[in-house]
């Protein structure tokens, strides 16, 4: 636990954090001023903003808080005075809760400063009624928790961009370049969505561009389509835990 508190004030309580938040933010408002605009709601705005290219920067964006944690412990042979301190399971599984916890408390802030400020412009709703046919949109937009909706929808894209950070925190035990490791994100995104399209044409169950999208019904059944981002995450995160402590023992016992 002491550790745990530790490693969360060297996340949180940095500048890297503040910036990553407000990169999201001023990546989405770049996305709409250079490419789609504001429209007449708050809603079609944010799905506008979260559909185009620069939506790619964010998700990586998120991976600057903590994504760097193994290349910088590596760097500064800091990783050698933890392990005389705690396990290196522990070690690991403490970095990786901690990458996912910063990436979605990045994009859901970040999301939500960007639509706080387009509600000071247009309505949350405006007279488009395409939301309606989507059963996770209407349970909040029916009863008015605009904001509540923005901060769940943004969760779900967190674990999206924890995902892609827990990628990049793995190939910098290969590579200590923190740019390199900073473009891992980007880089995953696009292999994945052509290689497991490819592999899985008809299968959208595979498609990270959708994957933890709540409004998406992958599986004809809303409930576990809800579900089914929390397995990836869960499945992803036990196998990241895994590879990486094993790798992480090999190298402290060279």
């Amino acid at each position: 636990m002491r550790y745990f508190k530790t490693e969360s004030g060297r996340a949180f309580l940095s500048c890297r954090f503040l910036l990553s938040i407000a990169g999201v933010t001023l990546t989405y408002f770049f996305s709409l001023y250079k490419v789609a605009g504001i429209y007449d709601s708050v809603y079609t705005t944010y799905i506008n903003a979260t559909s185009l290219i620069p939506f790619l920067v964010t998700l990586t964006i998120c991976a600057i808080p903590f994504s760097h944690c193994f290349c910088e412990d590596m760097e500064y042979h800091y990783i050698f005075q933890t392990a005389l301190r705690c396990p290196v399971w522990k070690y690991v599984l403490v970095k990786i809760l901690l990458i996912y916890l910063t990436a979605i408390s990045t994009m859901v802030l970040g999301t939500v400063l960007f639509v706080l400020i387009i509600r000071l412009k247009v309505p949350w709703t405006g007279p488009e009624s395409h939301w309606m046919q989507y059963p996770f949109v209407r349970v909040f937009f029916d009863n008015d928790h605009f904001l509540v909706y923005y901060i769940v929808h943004s969760f779900f894209t967190g674990l999206l961009a924890g995902f892609l950070s827990v990628l990049a925190a793995f190939g910098s035990l290969f590579w200590q370049n923190r740019l390199f490791v900073l473009s891992i994100p980007f880089m995953s995104y696009c292999l994945l969505i052509y290689y497991l399209q490819a592999l899985f044409p008809r299968s959208p169950w595979f498609d990270i561009s959708q994957l933890f999208n709540p409004s998406f019904d992958i599986w004809n059944n809303e409930r576990f389509s809800i579900l089914w981002p929390f397995i990836v995450t869960i499945l992803s995160a036990f196998a990241a835990w895994l590879i990486i402590s094993l790798k992480l023992r090999r190298t402290l016992h060279e």
